[in-house]
């Protein structure tokens, strides 16, 4: 899969991924009523297995996991904060 990935992107990166993770209960309690699509209708085991997925996923050094049930100001401040480091390392 991480051939692919780089044969498909000219092995090109970001420099730093955010993973917005907001647990299973949380994201459920928020999507509400609204009518759901084919993936929604995979219920909690499914949205619990990609969210592990994309948890997996986050051990890569440029992935850094932010918690989505902050306030979204708050949310955002801590992401400025991390990107603004970057581009004071370089």
């Amino acid at each position: 899969m991480a051939s692919l990935h780089r044969f498909t992107t000219s092995d090109l990166a970001p420099d730093r991924t955010y993973l917005v993770d907001v647990p299973v209960d949380v994201a459920s309690s928020r999507r509400g009523g609204r009518d759901q699509d084919r993936m929604e209708q995979g219920g909690d085991a499914f949205f619990s297995r990609v969210r592990n997925s994309y948890l997996d996923l986050a051990v890569l050094e440029r992935v850094v996991v932010v918690d989505g049930t902050l306030a979204i100001e708050s949310l955002r401040l801590q992401i400025e904060a991390d990107a603004l480091t970057l581009l004071t390392e370089g």
